[in-house]
């Protein structure tokens, strides 16, 4: 092969090899623009889509705050493994009948109530027995028993987990407020709206804690002072049972681990 020829085959390589390159450039460069396009269109979309949840964040307590007032008038408390849907559901039937909403909560408490109990021995090793005994006494329909054995109980728990307030006791109020609420006050203050809602039930004066007088107000709700002082012979039902269990579960899960500060409970 001649020189010349050779010289001509580099030449065509060389000019293919420089078409390649720009080919490869240009090729790149759209990509890039295509990326940066599309990044940037990315972004946008995640940045409104962030901007809608911190609003729907923002605006969940008051959304809840309805929902679980409406719990509370019938003796149910929400529970820390129940999801804002599950929420949700409760409120679309608790518009159609109070009874579903009964419906619903029992099932929940009976699905749930071997994990309740466990908790609650769990957080209190030295109420095995007595929390044993109410557990034994609801599966054996012995309402009765189950239902003071709680109420008992857990005033004992609030009792334990606020016995630096001058003795004051799960159920105490002042006012419309409760000692609870008062106790909880600069917790709440440091913390946000939504740790006010979850602790709402027992900082608010409720069915369960109002006297025998204001109790003729909530038919459908348990009173604690009712039962314990054998005013209310009528309660020892599976309802009212899981009720209290609900109360139970409640209690663990947003008063018996949180770290209230007791410098501020004078």
């Amino acid at each position: 092969m001649r020189n010349q020829d050779i010289s001509t085959i580099g030449e065509s390589f060389a000019k293919m090899f420089q078409e390649i390159e720009r080919n490869t450039q240009d090729a790149f460069r759209k990509m890039t623009e295509s990326f940066h396009e599309k990044l940037h269109e990315t972004m946008q979309e995640f940045q409104a889509i962030a901007k809608s949840f911190s609003d729907a964040l923002h605006e969940l307590p008051d959304e809840l705050r309805p929902i679980i007032t409406k719990l509370s008038a019938r003796s149910w408390y929400i529970s820390g493994d129940m999801d804002i849907p599950f929420l949700r559901r409760l409120d679309e039937n608790i518009e159609i009948s109070e009874e579903a909403v009964d419906k619903i909560m029992s099932q929940w408490v009976s699905d749930n109530i071997e994990k309740i109990v466990e908790r609650a021995k769990e957080r209190y090793p030295e109420r095995k027995a007595i929390i044993d005994a109410a557990f034994w006494a609801h599966d054996n329909m012995k309402y009765e028993l189950s239902i003071p054995i709680l109420l008992i109980q857990i005033d004992g728990m609030g009792y334990e987990k606020f016995k630096f307030s001058k003795g004051k006791c799960l159920y105490s109020k002042n006012g419309d407020k409760t000692i609870i609420g008062e106790i909880t006050d600069y917790y709440i203050n440091n913390q946000n709206s939504f740790t006010e809602l979850l602790l709402m039930q027992l900082r608010e004066k409720s069915p369960l804690i109002v006297s025998s007088k204001e109790s003729a107000d909530y038919p459908d709700a348990i009173n604690r002072h009712n039962i314990i002082h054998g005013i209310n012979t009528g309660y020892a039902t599976q309802l009212n049972s899981l009720k209290v269990f609900s109360l139970l579960e409640y209690f663990i899960s947003f008063f018996s681990e949180t770290d209230f500060n007791e410098k501020n409970a004078d």
